[in-house]
């Protein structure tokens, strides 16, 4: 299935070679590439113990875990990447991520609208609805922010 952005990415821990499996044979499954033809890139994930800056957790309940800071870390990581290969629209995948193909095919046979980022899934977290905008009812496709919307995106 060819997607309509420039560049597709899948993050990946190097410790997670099972999750690595999986989502490769997934992938090669769906013949996924990107506009040009080219299969999804594996980006390493960062654990959270290589994070150079102090991370104020503060305001927070709970403390950040490693894997909650190198999940942020490691988006931000590939955000400034693309931005630095000027990649003009990219999606990027966790290592966990399935797609409902006959929504997604019904997503990509219309024009995508403009965007800075387009979630393609996830409505809620521990219960708690994100703040969002509906793109598409019909197939669920939103458009939102927050770092709790990382499963799957596209950002501009």
């Amino acid at each position: 299935m060819k997607m309509p952005f420039g560049k597709i990415y899948w993050i990946n821990s190097k410790s997670g070679t099972a999750r690595h499996i999986k989502m490769r044979q997934y992938l090669d499954s769906i013949s996924l590439t990107d506009a040009s033809g080219n299969e999804p890139i594996r980006f390493e994930a960062n654990t959270g113990k290589l994070v150079p800056q102090w991370v104020d957790d503060s305001g927070r309940r709970n403390r950040l875990s490693q894997g909650e800071i190198g999940c942020y870390a490691s988006h931000y990581i590939l955000w400034r990447e693309i931005a630095k290969a000027e990649t003009e629209t990219a999606l990027i995948m966790e290592d966990d991520c399935r797609f409902d193909l006959p929504k997604l095919e019904a997503a990509l046979s219309q024009p995508l609208p403009d965007f800075e980022f387009l979630n393609f899934c996830c409505f809620a977290y521990r219960k708690v609805p994100m703040v969002k905008t509906m793109v598409n009812p019909d197939i669920g496709l939103v458009k939102g922010y927050g770092y709790w919307l990382t499963h799957c995106y596209a950002v501009s």
